[in-house]
């Protein structure tokens, strides 16, 4: 009998299993699981509720906690919003990053939202400014102390794997002109570049084959619009909340091509490093890619409108730089166990 797939807290199993002073090689064995199913696990939370119950039994916790179906945390927060001069104790700041991300699209939408993140080791601040308007949040963890009561505490080591993972979000996802802890993510002076890599999905396997660096937005849009009016769009794109653009185009032999556009600036040594994209622009261009009329689009691609490209020949949609890199994707292990379809058998 099949067992439907379900989601665990991956961060607070990471959490239990640093506590513990085990290697994710140990937890796998100690659970009868295999090391790279184990690491998908951690990595992205997806499982089954037979594992999750092995993985519970051996860190000594309910099930029902870290089978929780949100990789967040409810813990009491102290938040301080634009709206009010009182700040108000919640359960997790989720409610206020949503928010957040809401404002931002907005404002992107008329002007270039500035997005500033001070990450102390106790209060994270976070503003967004537009024009001459600034909003400002704070955001401060607590704990309930039952002798003393409201306590402010440090985060615990899984509370901050959590938070880093809603930082990228905010970082590279929401608006393009950022600064952490006072420094911007893109240095003055460098020019954001567009990036593509091109993956091919099937068979149990992830292949990277390769990758394309436009050195313009000019460049990247005119190129970009001339290969999407030579193939079908049978799969409507998607954008990640990590600031990118994921497309599958073509399916074949059983494996189907796909892409992922992310933006980039290139340090003195020559290293891509990631840049902010906005989720603005990223559903105005999927918008773009996809509103159209007997087969034409109705819109341009919103990605470099105002410059003109200007180079003497436009690069081609395709890998500039290729090469095969083959990720084997585990299969999950659905099987249970007699025990499991009757906890109350002798």
């Amino acid at each position: 009998m099949p067992q439907e797939s379900a989601q665990l807290n991956k961060n607070l199993l990471k959490h239990l299993r640093r506590q513990k002073c085990e290697t994710q090689a140990a937890t796998a064995e100690a659970c009868f699981i295999g090391l790279r199913q184990f690491q998908n696990i951690e990595k992205d939370g997806c499982t089954t509720t037979r594992v999750i119950n092995s993985l519970a039994k051996h860190f000594g916790i309910p099930a029902k906690e870290l089978s929780t179906n949100i990789s967040q945390d409810n813990s009491l927060w102290y938040i301080k919003n634009p709206y009010s001069s009182v700040g108000e104790i919640v359960k997790g700041y989720y409610a206020v990053i949503d928010d957040i991300k809401k404002i931002a699209k907005g404002f992107a939408e008329h002007s270039v939202p500035r997005l500033k993140i001070v990450d102390g080791n106790r209060v994270k601040e976070i503003s967004i400014a537009f024009g001459e308007q600034e909003l400002n949040w704070a955001l401060r963890p607590l704990e309930l102390n039952e002798k003393i009561g409201l306590l402010w505490t440090d985060l615990s080591e899984w509370q901050q794997d959590t938070w880093e993972d809603i930082r990228e979000e905010l970082l590279y996802g929401c608006v393009e002109e950022v600064c952490l802890n006072g420094t911007p993510l893109v240095p003055e002076g460098a020019v954001p570049k567009f990036i593509v890599e091109f993956r091919e999905i099937g068979k149990r396997q992830l292949v990277d084959t390769g990758y394309r660096i436009f050195n313009s937005a000019a460049e990247f849009r005119v190129s970009f619009s001339q290969w999407l009016d030579t193939i079908p769009l049978f799969f409507e794109p998607t954008r990640s909340e990590l600031g990118f653009l994921n497309m599958a185009y073509d399916f074949r032999y059983e494996m189907t091509k796909t892409i992922r556009i992310k933006k980039v600036w290139v340090n003195e040594r020559g290293e891509s490093m990631k840049a902010p994209w906005s989720a603005a622009n990223i559903d105005s261009l999927i918008k773009a890619m996809t509103d159209k009329t007997n087969g034409r689009r109705n819109w341009p691609l919103p990605i470099g409108i105002n410059e003109n490209f200007d180079g003497e020949e436009v690069a081609p949609f395709e890998p500039d730089v290729t090469y095969r890199k083959v990720t084997e994707i585990p299969e999950i292990d659905f099987s249970i166990t007699f025990e499991q379809l009757n906890p109350n058998a002798n």
